[in-house]
């Protein structure tokens, strides 16, 4: 649909509607060996305190912040109901959550090496941090990309998130989300982590 000829405001709510009407089903996780060292950090640091899920969108609706912004196109996207579905560890909303905190965007992956790496560094609530080398930890980081989304790091959007968005994270300072979608629309993918004191 042209949009051009709407008011920003109708823009708005029609980007807002198109991204509720996205329909999702979870793709398979597939990783090779090169991303063992990864998951031997992330669960030594997290046990059993991440989510990781690939979502394809099955109805073809384009979806980007465009016009929306970062803040609103991230808290219309969380908040879209086949996600939940998709995602069953997920509390489902009884309202919209609308987030309030400030959410980084950037059109590339680059980001998430060191923001991953950086929380590996120093751990959750009850552990020290890798022992890896910082060259080793983030050479683990990198296989681990290259496995979960083998089509680079320049094709996706991503937006680093801390706030608590849902019932599943514990609300306090280890709760991460990093949202990585596909610039060809068609695929969104999340990891979660959240840990306790």
């Amino acid at each position: 649909m042209d949009t051009s000829n709407l008011s920003r405001e109708e823009q708005w709510e029609y980007y807002k509607n198109q991204i509720s009407k996205v329909k999702f089903e979870t793709k398979k996780l597939i990783f090779t060996e090169k991303s063992e060292q990864f998951f031997k950090e992330l669960d030594d640091q997290f046990p059993e305190r991440y989510i990781m899920h690939k979502l394809k969108i099955v109805n073809n609706i384009e979806i980007h912040s465009g016009m929306l912004g970062t803040l609103s196109f991230v808290t219309e996207l969380l908040n879209n109901g086949s996600l939940f579905e998709n995602i069953p560890q997920l509390t489902p909303f009884k309202e919209k959550y609308i987030f309030t905190k400030d959410i980084y965007g950037i059109s590339s992956l680059y980001n998430f090496v060191g923001n991953i790496s950086s929380l590996l560094s120093f751990g959750g609530a009850h552990t020290r941090g890798s022992k890896l080398n910082p060259m080793d930890l983030i050479e683990s980081v990198n296989d681990f990309i290259e496995d979960f989304i083998p089509s680079g790091y320049m094709n996706y959007d991503y937006y680093f998130i801390t706030e608590s968005w849902n019932g599943w994270f514990s609300k306090v300072a280890w709760d991460y989300t990093f949202l990585m979608v596909n610039r060809n629309r068609l695929e969104v993918n999340l990891i979660l982590i959240t840990d306790s004191d």
